[in-house]
């Protein structure tokens, strides 16, 4: 007996078929099965059939703000958070079809690299600099670190970041690895 190879499609989605641009920096997946497209501009929707664009409007304080989306989480309320290198974040409520805009502290001033949502629902936040943040998505701000942090990963450069299976939390930065102890608060 021998294994079938399974029947597969591959569609090629260009700008004729609605995406706004041939550059894609994401592609994400709701709950809802929505796929979202980060492209050079706008932010899209695909439902399975069309596309529905988000694009900063100046003269709508609940359109999206980023001109471009390279990161995005859903918390457990299936709001989508994202970034895209500027000094905030959005978030989208799919209830209302708006984004709300949050900005980094004056004192934290980077721009964020990208978002990581752990399972206790803590918003993490990579930054380019200013090494990492946590926002707070009940109180909608962020707050300090929970342990003091080295000055090497305070001022490095996030690229990505992962939760174990134990509940730590590991950092790749410029300056190295860093593994985060949320149980006890301690870095590594």
């Amino acid at each position: 007996m021998q294994a079938q190879a399974p029947d597969c499609k591959c569609y090629l989605f260009s700008v004729e078929d609605g995406l706004a641009s041939s550059i894609v920096r994401l592609v994400f997946q709701d709950r809802k099965g929505f796929i979202w497209f980060g492209t050079n501009g706008t932010l899209q929707r695909y439902d399975g059939r069309s596309m529905k664009r988000y694009s900063p409007d100046p003269t709508n304080p609940n359109s999206i703000s980023l001109p471009f989306v390279t990161s995005i989480v859903e918390d457990e309320n299936d709001y989508l958070w994202m970034s895209g290198y500027y000094p905030f974040i959005d978030q989208y409520d799919p209830r209302t079809d708006e984004f709300q805009q949050y900005q980094l502290p004056d004192s934290l001033q980077s721009v964020v690299t990208l978002l990581y949502l752990d399972l206790k629902s803590n918003l993490w936040v990579g930054t380019r600099e200013k090494g990492i943040l946590r926002f707070n998505i009940k109180k909608k701000a962020f707050e300090k670190f929970p342990a003091p942090l080295p000055n090497s990963l305070k001022s490095s450069n996030i690229y990505s970041i992962q939760e174990d299976s134990f509940g730590n939390l590991w950092f790749k930065s410029n300056t190295g690895l860093y593994r985060l102890s949320l149980s006890d608060s301690l870095l590594y």
